[in-house]
């Protein structure tokens, strides 16, 4: 007999619930398009799950079984129709993807913005059916800029995010730090800086530079003490394919 945890039975109850809302109020085409319906449904999921076992990122598992794939030569275009996908590319481009797609949304707007968007875009499209584009317009809007850059790279390729620390040089008042974009998906680097106190000062390259087509980026950030670690994505709230090329540490 195969025995499964509390927690394993609220995490399937609470998908389930969660298609109340798509595709059951929102009346997206799964056939097409899953991850509108199984992706926008497991990011819902991981939401009900911090709140009810809260203390562990439950965001974590699906931006990782998303990392493994995308390392492979198995991942297939989220906006490729569903029943059209390559053996095995159904099932990550359905779920795990558009879900840690939408954690990578909510960094770049800010946790308000996202949240007030998305419970927008439910609103506005119930007993609807809407397509992936008004869902992009929707988050455009919420912006205040188009973001078809982001709706093409992760939706449209099997581009893979691979930000590293190139560099980190003291200057006066300072550290200087020079970012190479090793992957061909663009966003903004997210800096966190250590200094020697154990306090942080965070940072931000803009994505505009990648979108320049700029390889490398450099940024002068002002501290008030020696800093000894400099990390992109403390919060790995992004799926960078390779974390080992994301810390520098003083030696």
């Amino acid at each position: 007999m195969l025995f499964r945890s509390d927690s394993a039975l609220y995490y399937v109850t609470a998908h389930e619930e969660a298609h109340m809302w798509l595709p059951m109020l929102v009346g997206v085409d799964e056939k097409r398009y899953a991850w509108m319906e199984e992706g926008s449904t497991s990011f819902n999921e991981n939401q009900a799950r911090k709140e009810f076992f809260p203390g562990f990122d439950h965001d974590d598992p699906d931006r990782r079984s998303y990392v493994n794939v995308a390392r492979s030569d198995r991942e297939g275009e989220m906006m490729r129709w569903t029943d059209f996908h390559y053996q095995g590319a159904r099932v990550p481009a359905s779920y795990s993807k558009p879900a840690t797609t939408l954690v990578a949304l909510r960094r770049m707007l800010g946790q308000k913005v996202f949240d007030e968007a998305w419970q927008r875009y439910i609103r506005t499209w119930r007993f609807k059916h809407p397509k992936p584009w008004d869902f992009f317009h929707m988050m455009d809007q919420a912006a205040g800029e188009s973001l078809d850059w982001f709706w093409y790279t992760w939706y449209y390729t099997t581009w893979s995010l691979d930000q590293a620390i190139e560099s980190v040089e003291d200057v006066d008042g300072g550290v200087r730090i020079t970012v190479h974009d090793v992957g061909n998906l663009p966003m903004p680097v997210y800096l966190t800086l250590t200094l020697e106190d154990d306090s942080t000062v965070e940072a931000i390259i803009p994505v505009g530079i990648w979108l320049a087509g700029s390889r490398t980026a450099t940024t002068v950030v002002d501290t008030d003490g020696t800093v000894v670690l400099v990390e992109i994505g403390s919060g790995k709230s992004l799926p960078d394919v390779d974390r080992k090329n994301n810390v520098w540490q003083r030696q």
